[in-house]
């Protein structure tokens, strides 16, 4: 299923909360990062889709709340003195890199998953692995 209009300005008002928080300027929606994400979603595939997007997935939500909200709770074990990439604060430090300008999403029922597929992707990426800690120290800010 396509996200409805209502939910891509919840999941934007959702990022763009947590955003505002960091002092990152807030994101615009984008059709074409939705689709991108919608195609992949519907893939029922969960693991990323090596675009060239920033991208966080989840699964097992009840809705985009949830999702965006355990993204941005990865927060708490962010070390904004050390920067720098980290499998437990990935998805925190895309939600609120300062320099990603667009958001696209979707959530896919997938049965052979057993549950709702949420899929942001983000344009430009931010935080990926071979990022330098200095990029991270200018684009993930302490609140």
């Amino acid at each position: 299923m396509r996200n409805s209009s209502s939910q891509a300005q919840l999941v934007l008002k959702l990022h763009n909360k947590y955003r505002a928080i960091h002092h990152a300027p807030a994101l615009t929606w984008s059709s074409k990062l939705a689709s991108s994400a919608h195609a992949w979603a519907s893939q029922c595939d969960f693991k990323h889709s090596g675009d060239r997007y920033g991208e966080n997935l989840a699964l097992g939500y009840k809705d985009w709340n949830a999702a965006v909200g355990a993204w941005y709770d990865e927060g708490k074990h962010y070390n904004y003195n050390k920067g720098g990439f980290s499998i437990a604060t990935g998805h925190f430090t895309q939600v609120v890199w300062k320099s990603t300008k667009q958001l696209g999403c979707a959530a896919v029922t997938c049965p052979k998953l057993g549950g709702t597929y949420y899929v942001c992707q983000y344009n430009p990426p931010g935080n990926v692995i071979d990022v330098h800690n200095a990029a991270f120290k200018r684009n993930v800010l302490k609140p």
